[in-house]
């Protein structure tokens, strides 16, 4: 009988020891793993190689000026923006990571709410490029579309902005963030960018040309 206590007791010892063994090892491959991520600049001139090791890094903080709430209005017509900005996004099979701009708007036009989607800015069910505004890309004054009144050193960005029912109705959404007489503000300019085979009643609803918002 003392025996056979001994032996269970040596048994669940060692069970003990394989499993602190094996969180040990993942622990080591996580940690592995982490270290082995490479930052690459988001603005970049050269061409970047695709790779779960890249982490596609906004080093020099370019986003940043462009979050917050933003708002076009003549008359009756209104375009209102909110962008924010995500860091360490992963929604594209895992080829890599990077950080990028969200955002929803809001589209009226002669007083009448064509789209409105700000309520779901902050929705924990949407992430990533699910958002109706969605991207990444950093712009020197000669990317499309060309900037000639840009500065060498200004940097834009280009978004995709969605129809929000209508998935093949998309736009380019290129803005230059601006500060005038110590108000900020965003020069917008949307160009279509739509799936062939879209509803056209769906793509006259987008707000399609130049914009000047303020920032609210």
């Amino acid at each position: 009988m003392m025996m056979e206590q001994k032996l269970i007791a040596i048994n669940y010892k060692n069970k003990i020891m394989k499993n602190i063994l094996t969180i040990s090892i993942l622990l080591l491959s996580l940690v592995s793993c982490k270290a082995q991520i490479t930052i690459v600049p988001l603005f970049s001139t050269q061409d970047i190689e695709e790779s779960p090791n890249y982490y596609h890094k906004d080093v020099n903080n370019d986003l940043n000026k462009f979050v917050g709430t933003w708002k076009y209005q003549n008359g009756q017509d209104e375009f209102t923006v909110e962008l924010q900005k995500k860091l360490m996004i992963n929604d594209n099979d895992g080829s890599y990571i990077y950080d990028m701009i969200i955002g929803e708007y809001l589209y009226k036009k002669n007083g009448v709410i064509i789209i409105n989607t700000l309520a779901d800015i902050n929705n924990i069910t949407i992430s990533g490029h699910s958002h109706n505004i969605s991207g990444s890309s950093i712009l020197h004054k000669y990317n499309n579309p060309r900037c000639d009144l840009c500065t060498s050193l200004e940097r834009r960005t280009r978004v995709i902005i969605n129809h929000p029912i209508e998935t093949e109705v998309m736009g380019d959404l290129t803005l230059r963030h601006r500060i005038l007489n110590g108000v900020e503000q965003l020069e917008a300019s949307i160009i279509n960018a739509s799936i062939m085979g879209y509803n056209q009643s769906s793509y006259d609803q987008m707000p399609w040309g130049n914009f000047v918002l303020i920032k609210q």
